[in-house]
């Protein structure tokens, strides 16, 4: 298992945040930090179960805080 350090961690949310700022609809946030966790030799399954998950949460998220505020 691929232990990665804060600074690295900053760098994929740093960069995904940029190229999502930068991109049509958004759209390249998530491949920018694909792309960079591969080039660190993350294995490609951990990285791509890592932003299931963020996107996983991030929908969770969204669907209680509109049931709450009904």
């Amino acid at each position: 298992m691929n232990k990665i350090n804060f600074r690295n961690a900053y760098k994929y949310a740093l960069s995904g945040f940029f190229t999502a700022s930068i991109t049509p609809s958004s759209s390249g946030g998530d491949p920018m930090q694909f792309y960079l966790m591969t080039k660190d030799k993350i294995p490609v399954s951990h990285s791509a179960i890592t932003l299931l998950t963020k996107l996983l949460v991030f929908q969770l998220v969204s669907i209680l805080i509109s049931l709450f505020t009904l």
